[in-house]
């Protein structure tokens, strides 16, 4: 799962791209406007939102292990990138759960 050098803690390329498929796909996959659920930067197509994607999950990655691994990393990612209570009113309660059923990953 995670990939180790001398002086960082990284998770694998391939277990960035299992976990940025099953936001994808959580996320509403080729039906919606904004892949990935990225919204937070003007991105000019699907391969740049998934870039960014890509770039949160292993900046949020690091910023678990820096606050100690609380908890599953999932439920870290799942409450920065797609808080339960979202903006402007909206539900994201299943975000989590989806994306560890899509992933296949229970970390």
């Amino acid at each position: 799962m995670i990939l180790t050098s001398a002086n960082a803690v990284a998770l694998e390329n391939s277990t960035v791209k299992i976990i940025s498929n099953a936001i994808y796909l959580a996320e509403g996959g080729d039906k919606t406007r904004h892949p990935y659920g990225v919204e937070s930067v003007k991105v000019k197509d699907k391969e740049e939102a998934r870039r960014v994607c890509e770039n949160t999950i292993r900046n949020n990655y690091k910023r678990w292990l820096l606050k100690g691994s609380p908890g599953k990393f999932l439920d870290f990612i799942g409450d920065r990138y797609c808080p339960p209570k979202g903006l402007f009113g909206t539900n994201n309660k299943n975000w989590k759960r989806n994306v560890r059923k899509l992933s296949g990953l229970d970390i």
